[in-house]
């Protein structure tokens, strides 16, 4: 019994390494902003101008 629980216990941790394993690989590189993209002066403007072009999309629509 006791080496039964052994072999399960190597399994077990061969599985966690295997999970930790991705964790190690280089993380895909970011794609490159889209060419039309306008420098806004803060994340705030950006959220300002992208709510107001949604809100003109909604009223043509109606």
């Amino acid at each position: 019994q006791d080496a039964y629980d052994e072999a399960i216990g190597a399994l077990d941790l061969t599985q966690v390494d295997d999970e930790e394993e991705p964790d190690l690989l280089p993380l895909p590189p970011k794609p490159p902003p889209p060419l039309d993209r306008k420098e806004y002066p803060s994340t705030y403007h950006r959220l300002m101008d992208i709510m107001d072009d949604h809100r003109q999309k909604r009223r043509r629509t109606t």
